[in-house]
């Protein structure tokens, strides 16, 4: 499954956090876990297919298989600038491609309601473990 974040990792974020902009350490911290989460989410994508449910922005929960391994999609991109920022701040949003459609979604680390499962890749090929 996904790795446990470390506590250390956190307060070193919110730190850095307190350092770079004008909010309190309690603030920082609370900013700090979801930057964790979110990095913790987009390692999980970017080494496999990952299977987790988040809620919509209009309030709907939805089911997702998706992943940024990319041997496991094939998107044509429609210019060679990257329109995106994958840079994890405040208000953390994690790109991802949905295999379900084809296509890129998004959705706010805060609205992850639960990760299912972690398939991760090796020599190209994703490999389906078995659930316990």
């Amino acid at each position: 499954m996904l790795a446990s974040i470390q506590r250390s990792e956190v307060l070193q974020i919110a730190h850095d956090l307190t350092k770079t902009s004008d909010i309190n350490f309690g603030e920082a911290q609370e900013q700090a876990w979801k930057i964790a989460k979110a990095r913790r989410i987009k390692n999980a994508l970017l080494n496999g297919i990952v299977f987790f449910t988040y809620e919509t922005a209009d309030g709907r929960e939805r089911q997702a298989v998706g992943t940024l391994h990319p041997q496991l999609y094939y998107y044509r991109y429609k210019t060679n600038a990257r329109p995106w920022n994958d840079d994890i701040t405040f208000g953390s949003v994690v790109r991802y491609f949905d295999l379900g459609i084809n296509r890129f979604r998004s959705f706010r680390v805060d609205r992850v309601k639960e990760i299912y499962q972690v398939h991760p890749v090796r020599s190209g090929r994703a490999i389906l473990a078995q659930s316990a």
